[in-house]
C-alpha cells in the first residue's frame, strides 16, 4: 500500500523498545495552522458550544485556543466573556 506524500511527511516512526519482533510505533504528527479568527498558529483548534438562558436564551460559542467568544453580529471571535454578556443584556433591554 502506498502512503500519500502529504501524510508520509507527518509520520513519526519509532521502533518498539519492549518487544523487538513487534511492528514499529507509528504516530501521525499534527499540523500547525493559522487560526482564521485570532491569527495565532494553533495545532488543534476546537470550538465549544454552550447553551445559556440568562439574560435571554442563546448559544455561547467559544474558541478554546484564544478563549474569545463569537460576536453574534459579525461572526468573528473577538469578544471576551464580559463583553458578550453586556451585548446580551443590551439586547434584552431593547426587546
Amino acid at each position: 500500500m502506498k502512503i500519500p506524500e502529504n501524510l508520509r511527511k507527518r509520520l513519526k516512526i519509532t521502533p518498539n523498545k519492549t518487544f523487538e519482533a513487534a511492528p514499529p510505533n507509528i504516530e501521525l504528527m499534527p499540523v500547525a495552522e493559522v487560526c482564521e479568527d485570532c491569527c495565532d498558529v494553533v495545532v488543534d483548534r476546537q470550538i465549544t458550544y454552550r447553551k445559556v438562558i440568562q439574560p435571554m436564551p442563546h448559544w455561547n460559542i467559544q474558541c478554546t485556543v484564544c478563549k474569545n467568544y463569537k460576536d453574534p453580529e459579525s461572526g468573528e471571535f473577538n469578544l471576551n466573556q464580559q463583553e458578550l454578556r453586556n451585548y446580551w443584556l443590551e439586547k434584552k433591554k431593547t426587546k
